[in-house]
């Protein structure tokens, strides 16, 4: 076992060259779909970022790198609805018509990443059947 291999088992640490930019996809609700008011699952896909509020522990090797730490920002029809630290979420208590969820990661410090980590879908609730 190398000690790249070990510092990740370990640490969850991997070596600096090994670590791409975070990515961001909005897996749930499709885009363009319609879903039924009540809960509506939002799924997302966040690579080579670790979702949480905290920050990341200091790192001492200058050849091994953390992969970053960050939280979403969730904003529907515009407004800031919630932050969460995790990829699965439910909207609730929206109206029947259309919706626009946009989703931004920032950086466990508070700040955009750069350039923004954001994606957006539009979708469209209709009122659940008798």
């Amino acid at each position: 076992m190398t000690f790249a291999s070990l510092a990740l088992l370990v640490f969850g640490c991997t070596p600096a060259e090994s670590v791409g930019p975070p990515e961001l996809a909005i897996l749930l609700p499709v885009d363009g779909s319609t879903v039924d008011e009540g809960l509506i699952p939002v799924s997302l896909l966040v690579t080579n970022l670790e979702l949480s509020f905290d920050p990341p522990p200091r790192v001492t090797d200058d050849q091994m790198a953390m992969l970053p730490r960050g939280f979403v920002e969730l904003h529907l029809n515009g407004e800031p609805y919630a932050q969460i630290d995790q990829a699965q979420y439910a909207l609730t208590g929206l109206s029947a018509g259309g919706h626009a969820l946009e989703v931004e990661v920032i950086a466990s410090d508070g700040t955009s990443f750069a350039p923004p980590l954001t994606a957006a879908v539009d979708f469209t609730v209709v009122p659940e059947a008798p």
